[in-house]
């Protein structure tokens, strides 16, 4: 009986453990964090994806929900054939080879803390590409009564909106 508490107590930590390594891995929640660590008085900052990344890409997509497989291969020069329904998300790819990606559901009745916005959402300008030399954002952190939810959005000349699908 023993030797099975301590098996089993061992099996929590270790789950545990990787459960801590896999959100600290999670780029959304790393984003958060940044805008935490970042945020200042007003709550925002701007930010370089390179700040966040640990990886090495040469392209990164940003989709908003909408978009299509053939968008998105087409944006990257990959074959993207994961499902992009009610969903938002990132990829990062490097030497056309998809390094990471992350989807973020859409559920506008229980928003996800976080948000990624690019233009319209169900509208021609629903993703935009980016190099490591221009993806940077401006996340912003908003205290709601119940819950706190982040942003982000790219830095541009024109108010963070409008077509931007290529930004290289």
């Amino acid at each position: 009986m023993k030797k099975i508490l301590i098996v089993a107590g061992s099996m929590f930590v270790i789950v545990g453990l990787l459960y801590i390594k896999i959100m600290n891995t999670n780029i959304s929640n790393q984003i958060i964090n940044y805008i935490d660590e970042n945020g200042m008085d007003n709550n925002s900052c701007i930010f370089s994806m390179n700040d966040i990344t640990r990886f090495e890409w040469d392209r990164m997509l940003i989709y908003q929900v909408g978009s299509s497989n053939i968008e998105i291969s087409d944006a990257l020069n990959v074959e993207y054939k994961d499902s992009v329904d009610l969903v938002s998300g990132i990829i990062f790819v490097k030497d056309s080879n998809i390094v990471y990606q992350e989807k973020i559901p859409y559920n506008p009745e229980k928003p996800d803390k976080l948000s990624l916005y690019v233009g319209s959402i169900f509208g021609e300008d629903n993703y935009a590409t980016f190099t490591p030399s221009n993806a940077f954002f401006k996340g912003v952190k908003s205290v709601g009564t119940e819950n706190v939810y982040y942003q982000i959005r790219p830095v541009n000349d024109s108010n963070n909106y409008g077509s931007l699908k290529s930004r290289e």
